[in-house]
Formats: C-alpha cells, structure tokens, sequence
C-alpha cells in the first residue's frame, strides 16, 4: 500500500493512503485505552457508512482499524474521525458498565424475584 498523507492527515493516529483498491483510512487503536468490546462496538455501528478490516498492527498489541467508504459521497477522513469519537464514546460506555455491574444486578435479581413471586401466585390459584 502506498500512503499518501493529506495534509489533514495529521490527526493523531490517522493515515490517508491510496492503493489499487481507492482510498484508504487507517485509524491505529491503543488496545491499552480502549477494550475490545469498545472497539469491535465502534466498528460495528460504523459498517453503514463504511467497509472496515481490523487486524493487529505489527509488532504491538495495536489494532489497526482499515476504513473504506461503501459508496460515494462518503469522505473517509471525516468517518474516521467520527470512529475515534464513537470510540470514546462506547470505551465510557464499557467503564460505566464495568462500574455498575453489581447495581446492575442487584435490581435484575429484585426484578426476577417480584416476578417469579407472582408467577408462583399465578400457578397456586
């Protein structure tokens, strides 16, 4: 792959290339800042815009994150700075998660038991 770097190109972790197959955005992820979860979230609910390839960067522990547009009108570098903001925002979604697993399940094991109490009701009439 031949990078050609745009001059906007010189956002953090964003490489503007150009191969056989069009334009390409490579955005390099940190996997000791972000877990996979938020990560593979991210790619996900990029796909409507975009064709993504994951693949860990070499000799790290770095995932390289590979956009191409699906259709025109689509300006990539835009995209990928919109995955690293979606990126942000599933990698606080993970955190938040993580800190709330225990009232999380506290309230499901309150909601399953007021539940399994009616039902027990239900069956004794």
């Amino acid at each position: 792959m031949t990078h050609i770097p745009s001059m906007s190109s010189a956002f953090a972790g964003l490489v503007v290339s150009n191969d056989e197959l069009g334009q390409a955005v490579q955005v390099t992820v940190d996997t000791n800042l972000y877990d996979k979860a938020a990560i593979f979230k991210t790619a996900y609910w990029t796909t409507e815009r975009g064709y993504l390839f994951l693949s860990r960067k070499e000799g790290s522990d770095d995932i390289c994150v590979e956009i191409r547009k699906k259709s025109e009108g689509v300006d990539l570098e835009q995209l990928a700075r919109e995955f690293c903001n979606a990126l942000i925002d599933q990698q606080t979604r993970q955190i938040v998660l993580h800190e709330t697993t225990d009232e999380r399940d506290i309230l499901l094991e309150k909601a399953f038991a007021a539940g399994r109490g009616r039902l027990d009701q239900n069956l004794q009439s």
